[in-house]
């Protein structure tokens, strides 16, 4: 092992701890160059390391893979122009009730040079990445030349990878005195299993969210305002849609929120407009507003929501006694 290597190993497990605390042990580890002629055996290495995925986990799995180890192969710091870049990839597993959760950590070195070409594409990411996600990626796939003038498919991959992951992607460089410096990119895939029911409990931050396909029923109360927004509506969202997919006779949501940060307010918005799409196509759906009659913010998102919602059965509950959960 070189010492470049054990250097882009010990910066790669640090920064999987700082994302994934609650796991201990990579599931896979593939240390060493990345020779883009390799990749089809690499990959073969990937799922003979971890258990049997659901497909449609498994095969975003294998293009975040093969972008990961195609970008160090193309864009890693070469120590010599003969041989491939050095490059670490991690993959972590963590399995739950509800859904399965693949993790990816990929870390290279870069050169100072080929950072002043990344930091262009890397700042264009987090602009688009959460708000324009899939309009930026057609224009770079249709136009790649958009970017800059610059050719180059390395916008492209992010945004592919940040597709596949819903966004739950991240990037970081990390410079140290008398070390080259490197990028690592972390990416989160996640699956959902679809059962009779779902229930997270509540927590500090977090609302309880109960959805029972059987009886049409979806509540959410509590407080909201979670670390991950994103990653925390994923799975809600994800079923809700597979279940209005065969288009139900109806459905009850309530909503019973004492306070909610600006971040789940748009959470909130696509969830409502999803329900009223839904209900556009036919499934009757009732949707319950409750909030504290004192709190003029939740009342005005309410109305807000209300006028962008045409097709749903819209009620605003407000109540004097504040809001005790499920109702």
């Amino acid at each position: 092992m070189t010492a470049q290597t054990a250097y882009l190993e010990q910066v790669s497990q640090h920064i999987a701890r700082d994302a994934l605390p609650h796991l201990n042990l990579a599931d896979f580890r593939f240390s060493g160059m990345c020779d883009d002629r390799h990749l089809p055996e690499d990959l073969a290495q990937l799922f003979a390391s971890l258990p049997e995925l659901p497909k449609k986990l498994g095969r975003s799995a294998q293009a975040v893979f093969i972008e990961l180890h195609q970008n160090i192969s193309r864009y890693g710091y070469r120590h010599r122009p003969d041989k491939p870049p050095a490059g670490v990839i991690e993959a972590y597993i963590d399995p739950t009730p509800h859904h399965t959760t693949l993790t990816l950590v990929a870390s290279n070195l870069i050169s100072s040079e080929q950072m002043a070409r990344f930091q262009p594409v890397l700042d264009e990411f987090y602009i688009y990445k959460n708000t324009h996600l899939d309009s930026r990626y057609r224009v770079q796939l249709t136009s790649p030349e958009h970017h800059n003038g610059d050719k180059s498919s390395a916008g492209l991959g992010l945004l592919e990878m940040a597709k596949r992951s819903q966004g739950q992607m991240d990037i970081q460089l990390t410079q140290h005195q008398d070390h080259p410096a490197i990028v690592s990119v972390i990416c989160t895939i996640k699956e959902v299993q679809v059962t009779d029911r779902f229930h997270l409990s509540a927590t500090n931050r977090s609302p309880e969210i109960r959805f029972e396909p059987e009886q049409g029923l979806l509540v959410i109360a509590g407080e909201c305002y979670p670390e991950n927004i994103t990653s925390f509506f994923h799975d809600i969202e994800t079923l809700l849609a597979a279940y209005l997919k065969d288009r139900p006779a109806q459905l009850q949501a309530r909503i019973a929120l004492s306070y909610f940060n600006s971040g789940s307010a748009r959470a909130l918005l696509e969830l409502a407009l999803t329900l009223d799409k839904a209900a556009a196509a036919g499934t009757d759906i009732q949707l319950e507003w409750h909030c504290d009659a004192e709190d003029d913010i939740s009342q005005e998102f309410a109305t807000d929501i209300a006028g962008q919602t045409s097709s749903l059965n819209f009620e605003i509950i407000p109540h004097t006694d504040g809001l005790g959960g499920e109702r």
